[in-house]
């Protein structure tokens, strides 16, 4: 699983802070290609220091030699 975050140190996201009912073009243009292009999902939430954070998750292609690897890989004892 990849993982991409943006965060900034500001005020953060108001309170019941909801990105499809508070979406302008930008955010409308995250959220489709974060669900579109790479079949992910994005989070939005606060920071507990301060400040906002965009966390985008996304599955990564496996390559064939990933999965080589993983089916020739033994749990360490």
């Amino acid at each position: 699983m990849g993982e991409l975050r943006v965060c900034d140190d500001g005020k953060g996201f108001p309170k019941g802070f909801d990105a499809i009912t508070h979406a302008n073009t930008g955010l409308e243009l995250v959220i489709g290609t974060v669900g579109t292009d790479l079949n992910g999902d994005a989070f939005f939430e606060n920071r507990l220091q301060g400040g906002a954070c965009v966390r985008i998750t996304f599955p990564l292609p496996q390559t064939e030699s990933d999965a080589s690897e993983s089916m020739h890989t033994l749990p360490a004892t």
